[in-house]
């Protein structure tokens, strides 16, 4: 592999809520360790609108976080918190290639494959 090709692995998680939840979110989700995050406003008939009342729904957000995988559980851990707090959440993570390394590495310590 050319040199400045190096990949790294992040776990991106992405939030489809209601636009009043933003702060919040990213405040605790920064705390536990996500680094890097996109806010976009969105629309369209996310997964929790399917057991929530779509009339009580504010403007929707799309968060996208991204953070190492200790952290990703953590964030996890509080998101599943709010879900059993019937907040109105739809959670997706995946796992996602950084390129190049070098550009992106700035104390994220990604894990290289």
């Amino acid at each position: 592999m050319p040199l400045g090709t190096t990949f790294g692995t992040l776990q991106r998680i992405t939030l489809i809520t209601d636009e009043s939840l933003e702060k919040m979110l990213l405040d605790k989700a920064r705390a536990l360790g996500a680094d890097n995050y996109v806010c976009s406003y969105c629309s369209g008939k996310p997964l929790h609108v399917a057991v929530e009342d779509p009339r009580r729904m504010g403007s929707l957000v799309r968060i996208e976080l991204l953070a190492q995988a200790e952290a990703a559980q953590a964030i996890l851990e509080y998101v599943n918190h709010l879900l059993v707090r019937n907040y109105p959440l739809t959670v997706l993570m995946d796992s996602v290639m950084a390129l190049p390394l070098a550009a992106l590495d700035g104390g994220l310590n990604l894990t290289r494959n």
